[in-house]
């Protein structure tokens, strides 16, 4: 039981990183598209 909450702990932490990124960029387009920061990326490449 510990040895698969090992890998279940691993594959957690592979499979959220790809929310985690799809969060930033979510809130760094609506910064963009709402309040027209500019952090030299357009806002179509963020989304």
């Amino acid at each position: 039981m510990r040895s698969f909450r090992k890998y279940h702990r691993t594959l957690a932490i592979i499979l959220a990183l790809p929310l985690f990124v799809t969060l930033l960029t979510g809130i760094a387009a609506t910064l963009v598209g709402e309040w027209s920061a500019n952090i030299g990326v357009p806002r179509s490449l963020l989304l």
